[in-house]
């Protein structure tokens, strides 16, 4: 097997002199026993989960470091609930509960993120997993957060405790199909007097290998077979990015902190395709194909914040922000005839810029015998301009996205409490106010302004029972809502190259009114000991004015696809969860622990249809195993997601095979401030497979299979302490 060549052995001679180096100052009694390294990491995470007011799922640093993951979309995936799309190691849609990436809300530190685009989705692909203290996922709405999560909130928190002045280095290698990728962490924190500093800078370069197999088949308006190809396509991929994430904390006296906090990302990547394509009947477009693209990203956050803390233990935070993001790409694909002779060129170039300005302002009381009242508001100021140009085959052909300029405001003011009329009960009840103003344009440039408000109220029961209440009953009960993209909000038309009813236009509807949901939750969480648990939760949302697409055809004879409000939907489903220490189980020694969620959801709108496309089960089962040696450790975790159907239009179906990923690791405390990681992602070589079918009239009009072949991901890591 090839894995890591020269440098894996220049990674390895660095930890055994680092391993020699620690030995010689500390020299081990001979007759001492070997360290037992019991289980932590999960231990404040999990008294932090029970002891909450509001349900919430809380991934500690010792779960976020176990694999090794370089991005935060590799980490969501084992999460409960949690689906991320695309292959295991690529960016891809982070989605919730079987509903798409728009009804799932991302934060980082409790805001959002710049770079959303036009879907509003944040770019999570580019934190690294090194700079995050823990994950949070709040499963049902509260008014501190944005209202919009239908399915959730996920909620990054990076590292802020500068703790003890240290060093953190990792360096380390990733290796896919034979190519070999380095990766550097560094991390320092330290105080001087009350200043204290946190300091993390991470370099990561990945290669991503894509072989798809497409079998397609077109028809004519009778509905007789027209062409069958069968095309190969290989894409290449490096991606190289770099980030910078200090944070600075000043102590003026005992009542007022001042904090600067600065992440800022580069991110650039090639790619480069070729296509094959072999006609079993008819002529196909193109014999053969090369595409070469491009991407450059530069994303920064900057924010301030003050905290004024009363003697009484009242509290006031000011927190502002600023953010920005440009991004640049191209893409130049070239396809040639059977004769090798060019058929037609494509160049697009695009240049997007973002910017945006954010302030909150949140009072809270100090935690009081029965009641923690807390009051808020806060305010955000986002603005996009994207320029777009394409050329086919030496012609100009505008696209309506040229010059195209968006802006967003939203104000929102919240008040909640937290009351506990008994020792063992605590309700949190809230009213969330948000009012979002949309601007854009119509085809001609003209400025369309979308507004709309929603009143989100929230109730969350928490009922502990039994010794150190280490059983915990959950309800909740909130209203949510979906806001629409910003291109389904403007009047312009995309015009596609080739137009047809699988390759359709794409229109907005400036009409649009944004989705709202009524949720439920239940659960029951029950607590064994420090280090094992078990949940079961039961959901529930009722969705009101549904954002569907609409396939028509137009007088001109092109197919137009346009958002427009169409009924009622509705979400169930179920939720189990456990952590489970089996060390008392076993011979003295040995530590064993087993870990593992199952997700299943019925999405369907009022004629019964699936809503999104998204799995209805998935699942997760996991171990670590820690033998009574010194040091070691290992573990794994198999992630599945159950085949589906969904009707993607009137005229549309899509189907989608089971999913199985395997991922391992094992990992060696060579000293105190040594440690030695492998790990392997996708060890299977899961890839996908997908057929969509379209039709009209009764009479088929396209059929189409996909295939993309997996592959397995090795890292090797060095995680030193200074």
């Amino acid at each position: 097997m090839r894995v890591f060549r020269l440098p894996c052995w220049l990674l390895i001679g660095l930890a055994a002199r680092a391993s020699a180096g620690e030995t010689r100052e500390s020299p081990a009694a001979p007759d001492s026993e070997p360290a037992r390294i019991v289980v932590t990491g999960t231990r404040d995470a999990q008294a932090a989960r029970r002891d909450a007011a509001t349900a919430k799922v809380i991934i500690g640093r010792e779960e976020i470091e176990k694999y090794g993951e370089a991005t935060v979309g590799d980490l969501l995936r084992r999460l409960p609930g949690v689906t991320v799309s695309g292959a295991p190691g690529s960016p891809g849609e982070v989605k919730m509960r079987g509903l798409s990436g728009a009804y799932t809300q991302i934060l980082v530190d409790g805001e959002r993120i710049g770079g959303h685009g036009r879907n509003r989705a944040g770019p999570i692909d580019l934190i690294p997993a090194e700079m995050i203290e823990r994950i949070e996922i709040v499963r049902g709405g509260v008014a501190e957060f944005s209202a919009q999560a239908v399915a959730g909130t996920i909620n990054i928190v990076l590292r802020d405790d500068a703790g003890r002045a240290q060093t953190r280095l990792r360096p380390g290698l990733s290796e896919v199909d034979g190519h070999v990728s380095p990766q550097i962490g560094l991390q320092n924190t330290g105080r001087s007097g009350g200043l204290s500093w946190l300091f993390s800078a991470n370099a990561n370069q990945r290669d991503q290998i894509a072989d798809q197999m497409r079998h397609s088949l077109d028809y004519d308006d009778s509905g007789a077979l027209e062409t069958e190809a069968l095309t190969h396509r290989e894409v290449t991929q490096r991606t190289r990015d770099a980030s910078l994430a200090p944070r600075l904390t000043w102590r003026l006296d005992r009542a007022n902190q001042l904090s600067l906090q600065l992440f800022a990302t580069h991110t650039e990547s090639e790619a480069h395709g070729d296509e094959h394509t072999q006609a079993l009947f008819g002529t196909p477009k193109a014999a053969t194909a090369h595409e070469d693209s491009s991407r450059e990203r530069d994303l920064w956050r900057l924010g301030g914040g003050w905290r004024l803390r009363w003697n009484d233990g009242d509290t006031l935070n000011l927190r502002l922000g600023l953010n920005g993001n440009r991004e640049r790409s191209s893409t130049l694909r070239n396809e040639y005839d059977a004769a090798g002779s060019t058929s037609s060129i494509s160049d697009n170039q695009t240049t997007v810029r973002e910017q945006g300005s954010s302030a909150s302002l949140r009072w809270a009381a100090a935690e009081g015998a029965t009641h923690t009242p807390a009051i808020g508001a806060e305010w955000t100021d986002n603005r996009r301009s994207e320029q777009a140009a394409t050329l086919e085959t030496g012609a100009a052909a505008i696209s309506s996205n040229d010059n195209l300029e968006q802006r967003e405001l939203n104000a929102a003011a919240y008040l909640q409490d937290e009351w506990r009329p008994f020792e063992t009960t605590t309700l949190t009840g809230g009213l969330r106010r948000e009012v979002l103003h949309s601007h854009t344009q119509d085809s001609a440039g003209a400025p369309l302004i979308a507004r709309y408000g929603i009143w989100a109220p929230s109730l969350q029961l928490a009922q502990k029972f039994g010794e150190a209440g280490a059983t915990v009953l959950r309800s909740s009960l909130a209203r949510t809502f979906r806001a629409p993209r910003l291109d389904d909000l403007s009047g312009l038309t995309v015009r596609a190259p080739d137009n047809s009813l699988t390759r359709p236009d794409r229109s907005g509807n400036p009409e649009l009114r944004p989705e709202t949901a009524w949720g439920f939750e239940l659960a029951l969480e029950r607590y064994f000991d420090a280090h094992s648990m078990a949940s079961a939760n039961l959901f529930t949302r009722r969705i009101t004015d549904l954002i569907r697409r609409e396939l028509t055809l137009g007088a001109d004879g092109r197919w137009v696809s346009r958002p427009v409000n169409e009924g009622q939907a509705q979400v169930r489903g179920a939720e189990l969860e456990w952590k489970l220490n089996l060390t008392s189980w076993l011979p003295a020694g040995p530590v064993l622990q087993i870990n593992g969620n199952y997700t299943h959801t019925q999405t369907r709108d009022d004629a019964g249809n699936k809503l999104e496309d998204t799995p209805d089960q998935i699942a997760n089962l996991g171990f670590e195993w820690q033998p009574a040696g010194p040091g070691w450790k290992l573990g794994g975790n198999v992630n599945w997601a159950h085949s589906y159907t969904v009707r993607l239009s009137d005229q549309q179906t899509r189907s989608v095979g089971d999913k199985t990923v395997y991922d391992a690791y094992v990992s060696w405390a060579m000293t105190r401030d040594a440690l030695l990681r492998l790990s392997g992602s996708n060890l299977g070589g899961w890839g996908s497979s997908s057929r969509t079918t379209a039709e009209t009239g009764g009479q088929p009009v396209a059929d189409e299979r996909i295939k993309v072949a997996g592959l397995p991901t090795w890292q090797l890591a060095l995680e030193l302490k200074f």
